[in-house]
């Protein structure tokens, strides 16, 4: 119980604006994990390219990306199911939209005969969120 109540207390110390980007993250992550549950892929892309298209360009400050990249990590580590790494790649992706230096990408593994899918992030080719897939993944698909 008392790393529960350590961690809310970190959590209010936070800055007013960070508690708000915490909550954004974590509602976000939620509707992401829902949707792409309940709805065929494709929809689902069509819709979250909707709600994340803008013809604004910003370039984040790494202080910001370092936030949503932290957020997003501990909302999925704490929530009581999983959060894959597709939905934390939505999740960055969506809050980094409006750098069009940001790319999510999709690859397989298809060593041992064992298929295996991973989604990241890259940020002018630098990996930002997800394991580490330059190793063993090869990219199918970027998500811009």
């Amino acid at each position: 119980m008392k790393n529960w109540w350590k961690k809310f207390e970190k959590f209010g110390a936070f800055p007013l604006k960070d508690k708000l980007l915490f909550l954004k993250v974590f509602f976000c992550i939620i509707f992401i994990k829902i949707a792409l549950f309940l709805l065929p892929f494709r929809v689902f892309r069509m819709f979250f390219s909707f709600l994340s298209s803008t013809k604004e360009e910003t370039i984040y400050s790494e202080n910001y990306i370092q936030k949503i990249i932290i957020f997003t990590n501990i909302i999925s580590y704490f929530l009581p199911f999983s959060v894959a790494c597709l939905p934390q790649a939505l999740t960055v992706k969506y809050f980094l939209r409006k750098d069009k230096n940001i790319l999510l990408k999709i690859g397989i593994n298809n060593q041992n005969q064992t298929f295996k899918a991973h989604a990241w992030v890259e940020k002018n080719g630098k990996f930002i969120i997800g394991d580490s897939p330059l190793i063993h993944y090869i990219p199918l698909w970027e998500w811009e």
